[in-house]
C-alpha cells in the first residue's frame, strides 16, 4: 500500500481500477490496513472489477467506498479480471494470471520477472503486490511484453 499510496500522491488520480483480487482471504490484518488506507484516500472513487478471490459479502466493500463490478468499459477497452472466453471486439485489459517472462543469461543465467503482456486483442496487467507468482508468457509473433526490471521496464519482443 506505501507504494500505491506514493503514486497516488504523485498522479493524483481520481480514479482507481482494482483488475480483481484485491484480499485473497477472508477478513485478516490487509482487510484492516486496506480499510485505513482507504479513509486516507476517500477523494478517490476506486472500483474492483471482482475476481475470484473476491469472497468477501458485499457489505464490506461498500464499507470501503469500493463500487464493485465484474467488467467496466472505459473508452476503446473492457476492463475485467480474466480472460473472457468470448470477448467483444473491443480491446480487453485484464489481470488474474500474473504475468512473467524468463530472461535467459548468456552464461545459463535465468531471471524471471513480472511483465506486461500486449497481443492483438488483449493485454494482461502484471500484479501490484511483491509476493505473487507469475505464469510464464510465450510470447507468438505480434505480441510484446515489458518486463518489470528493477525500475526500469525492459521490453521483450517474439523471436522466431
Amino acid at each position: 500500500l506505501a507504494c500505491l499510496t506514493d503514486l497516488i500522491d504523485a498522479y493524483q488520480p481520481k480514479e482507481l481500477v482494482f483488475l480483481g483480487d484485491l484480499f485473497h482471504s477472508d477478513i485478516n490484518n490487509d482487510f484492516v490496513w486496506f480499510q485505513l488506507w482507504r479513509e486516507m484516500h476517500q477523494k478517490v472513487s476506486m472500483t474492483l472489477i471482482k475476481g475470484n478471490h473476491d469472497i468477501l459479502p458485499p457489505h464490506f466493500y461498500k464499507q470501503m467506498k469500493l463500487d464493485v463490478v465484474n467488467v467496466m468499459c472505459i473508452g476503446e477497452f473492457d476492463l475485467y479480471h480474466d480472460l473472457p472466453k468470448n470477448p467483444q471486439k473491443r480491446y480487453v485489459l485484464s489481470g488474474h494470471i500474473h504475468p512473467g517472462v524468463k530472461i535467459h543469461g548468456k552464461a545459463r543465467q535465468i531471471i524471471t520477472l513480472a511483465c506486461f503482456y500486449f497481443g492483438p486483442n488483449n493485454a494482461v496487467l502484471p500484479a501490484f503486490g511483491k509476493f505473487t507468482g507469475k505464469a510464464i508468457i510465450k510470447l507468438k509473433e505480434g505480441e510484446i511484453s515489458f518486463a518489470i526490471a528493477g525500475k526500469k521496464i525492459v521490453p521483450i519482443k517474439f523471436n522466431k
